[in-house]
């Protein structure tokens, strides 16, 4: 790049909703959008693991991210399980809906808002305004790994 050329990095996310609140997830982390399935519970595991699926042969831990952020847990119909994979290992988030992929440039993301809290503020990059909706971007890495050296999911 030239001087003085400004560099407007844009990224695909898919949009989906917890509650009735909207949240991004970068399209890079994201494998597949299956429909919600029975998932096996397991024993002793973390709070937020709801326990496992079979995804064509492949058993894949699926978590609460409602849980994870501290949201009130409410069931709907038509809830999915986003199959995330992150530096290889494949995790499974339920989300009550999927809306939309959609284009966020840095434009769009006000980086610096401060009312966020609790132990996975850190996971929330940001809040871009997208067709006239706020939607929290998340930094998937951060939620799904944190500051773990392992396995956060079992």
């Amino acid at each position: 790049m030239g001087v003085g050329t400004v560099y407007n990095a844009q990224r695909q996310y898919v949009i989906f909703k917890l509650n009735e609140e909207y949240y991004a997830a970068n399209v890079n982390h994201i494998v597949s959008i299956e429909k919600y399935m029975q998932v096996t519970r397991v024993p002793k595991a973390r709070k937020s693991t709801m326990g496992i699926i079979n995804l064509r042969g492949e058993v894949i831990t699926v978590v609460d991210v409602k849980s994870m952020l501290g949201i009130p847990n409410t069931q709907t119909n038509g809830a999915r399980i986003m199959i995330t994979e992150i530096s290889g290992n494949k995790i499974g988030i339920v989300v009550d809906t999927v809306v939309e992929v959609a284009e966020i440039n840095n434009s769009m993301m006000q980086e610096n808002v401060k009312v966020f809290q609790g132990k996975n503020r850190e996971a929330i990059t940001g809040v871009a305004n997208v067709n006239d909706k706020y939607v929290m971007v998340l930094d998937m890495e951060s939620l799904l790994w944190g500051d773990v050296k392992e396995c956060p999911l079992t």
